[in-house]
């Protein structure tokens, strides 16, 4: 292996063959005076002997000179092959640390943070209870403790060094797949072998296979399917659409909820039959719970929600009144100072409360909050009392010419009661003020200005307080467009 234990890692070996190599290519380069010496002084020898006589033939010194040069040869081939060694040696050191750096040390990595997830997964998985806490919305169909018994007997049914092996060959034959070590990529990767490979028979259980082995795990025998149907009913349907209501704080002062409308929905997995049947059983015993098959495979997921309601009704609306209401700092509106021609009003500011007057406690409001309302009973008061509005929430007016008819006759009044100096004055004086009460019996004439007509109108009681709270909301508006 390149890294392994000492013995066996290919870098030290290397390193082994290099340091041997430099030590016998450094004993070579320490003959290398004497070899040339040798072969100097013997070829030396040779040559004095030859020059003295062309006949003597000194076999000796010849041997002798052949010898040393041999000698002088072999040393320059060792020390040029110990050199040549050396060199290929470094260079394949070199070429083993960079596949080392570029590939082992990554596969390495790899493998050191898969262990220690691994690792991490099965602690957390030995330590969680897999209840949670609080006021979650979020309820654990089954924890691992429950399905334990499923779990041990999976883990044994495994090959672990064949899954290994298996594991190891999947990672050499995929080096696109972590070799630039993106996490996502190899979470594929071992996802993908884990759930279709090694861990496929407990991985592809469906969530009856679940819910199945951890109430066989309660009961300690085998759960049929009645038996299956009525767990889920009793601890999860009944349960669920009992917890499920609308996040919504109600003011129960200004709009209890029973008063609004529900609609709500039970979600199961399609593919669950035991789920569906215990759905159809919540159904059946409330209607207002809709069935609703899902594509979604693990879990069941209910909604309640409540139509039907005003503003007003929220919890909080009192308090962010008064929060409105004490302190005159700009700011306090989100659209103030903002004009358009499209808008009735101009001062946002003077805006009605959201909540009705018909629910609305004058005594706990801001005092000038309540000044604007009590001035708009006395109007609405008013126009119940001359007529401008009636019954069915429609608006009338005074007739022009009675009007006119009206101010004559009071111009009339003036000028005699101006004039008059003496009590033969009276009767023209009276008879001119009957003139005015006659010309008080105004005509009021109907106009095609109505206010709507919604609400709950069940009762006489009930239509005069809607149209009331109508009313003074209309006349606020105009009170904060500054007309009196």
């Amino acid at each position: 292996m390149l890294e392994a234990s000492k013995s066996h890692n290919l870098l030290n070996v290397i390193a082994g063959l290099i340091n041997e190599n430099q030590v016998k290519w450094d004993q070579q380069k320490a003959q290398e005076t004497l070899r040339l010496k040798d072969y100097e002084n013997a070829k030396s020898d040779f040559d004095k002997k030859r020059k003295r006589s062309l006949l003597d033939n000194d076999a000796k010194r010849f041997e002798s000179y052949e010898f040393y040069l041999l000698l002088l040869e072999q040393h320059k081939l060792s020390v040029a092959v110990y050199e040549a060694l050396d060199k290929a040696l470094r260079e394949l050191k070199d070429q083993i640390e960079d596949v080392t750096a570029s590939y082992y040390v990554k596969l390495s990595r790899v493998m050191e943070t898969l262990i220690t997830t691994f690792e991490h997964n099965k602690n957390a998985l030995s330590v969680s209870s897999g209840t949670q806490k609080g006021s979650s919305f979020a309820v654990p169909m089954m924890t691992i403790a429950e399905l334990k018994n499923s779990l041990d007997a999976g883990i044994a049914a495994i090959n672990v060094p064949g899954m290994l092996d298996s594991f190891m060959n999947l990672l050499l034959q995929n080096e696109e797949a972590w070799i630039q070590e993106d996490e996502n990529r190899i979470s594929r990767l071992v996802t993908d072998f884990f759930v279709k490979s090694a861990f496929d028979g407990f991985a592809n259980k469906t969530i009856t296979d679940f819910l199945r082995d951890k109430y066989t795990a309660q009961t300690g025998g085998t759960v049929t399917n009645a038996q299956l149907i009525k767990f889920i009913y009793d601890d999860w349907m009944k349960v669920l659409t009992g917890k499920a209501s609308p996040l919504f704080p109600f003011d129960r002062s200004v709009w209890p909820q029973s008063n609004s409308s529900m609609l709500a929905s039970l979600s199961f997995p399609a593919i669950s039959d035991p789920i569906k049947s215990a759905a159809e059983d919540m159904h059946e015993t409330s209607k207002l719970w809709q069935l609703k098959p899902s594509a979604l495979t693990d879990r069941i997921y209910v909604m309640c929600s409540a139509c039907g309601l005003p503003l007003s009704a929220y919890n909080s609306c009192s308090a962010y009144e008064k929060m409105f209401f004490a302190t005159k700092e700009p700011g306090r509106h989100y659209y103030e100072g903002k004009k358009s021609e499209t808008m009735k009003f101009s001062d946002w500011n003077r805006l009605p409360s959201i909540t009705p007057r018909s629910l609305f406690n004058v005594n706990s409001a801001p005092q000038e909050l309540k000044d604007l309302l009590q001035q708009i009973d006395v109007l609405y008061d008013k126009a119940r009392k001359f007529g401008v509005l009636d019954d069915g929430s429609r608006f009338y007016e005074p007739e022009k010419d009675a009007i006119s008819a009206l101010n004559r006759c009071c111009d009339v009044c003036e000028k005699i009661k101006e004039e008059a100096d003496k009590a033969q004055d009276i009767p023209e004086l009276q008879r001119e003020l009957a003139a005015v009460k006659q010309a008080e019996q105004i005509k009021m004439l109907e106009t095609a200005m109505t206010l709507p007509e919604d609400g709950f109108r069940d009762t006489t009681q009930n239509i005069l307080r809607i149209q009331k709270d109508y009313l003074l909301h209309r006349l606020h508006c105009m009170k904060s467009q500054g007309n009196g």
